[in-house]
């Protein structure tokens, strides 16, 4: 019985053949794959909506109000450490008129929209309408 030899030597046309038909260049991407419109909705919708992104890593999330930022298919989030330590995802967004909250990474005891003024609790929580009486109605002052 021959011993099989610890490394094999191919002649350049084995090499070739055993190449090519490993890397079939026929299914390789083109470039449209990553300047296409349509194939990014795609992926958005067939693919990242279906699996798990990683938003955060424990360890920017040590303290209560510490918060990273989170982009994905067009939606920003909040990754925020919540006062009884669980976690917690928010859109990060002002209900009033969609302005963002917070960007980057940080710690905040709340969030306050940069715009009118309105106040969150670290678990998304309306604290506070910044002149309440102009939106007469709402149930959540």
């Amino acid at each position: 019985m021959t011993a099989e030899p610890l490394v094999t030597t191919w002649s350049d046309e084995e090499l070739k053949r055993r190449t090519d038909d490993h890397f079939d260049t026929t299914r390789w991407f083109g470039p449209e794959r990553y300047t296409s419109r349509e194939f990014l909705a795609l992926e958005r919708d067939r693919l990242w909506s279906e699996t798990w992104l990683m938003a955060a890593h424990m360890s920017e999330l040590r303290e209560p109000g510490d918060y990273v930022e989170f982009n994905a298919g067009g939606e920003s989030m909040l990754i925020v450490r919540q006062r009884d330590g669980g976690v917690a995802a928010l859109s990060n967004v002002c209900r009033h008129r969609g302005t963002c909250l917070h960007e980057g990474v940080g710690r905040a005891a709340e969030f306050r929209c940069p715009f009118h003024g309105w106040r969150y609790d670290l678990d998304g929580a309306l604290l506070e309408i910044v002149n309440d009486w102009d939106f007469p109605g709402r149930e959540d002052k």
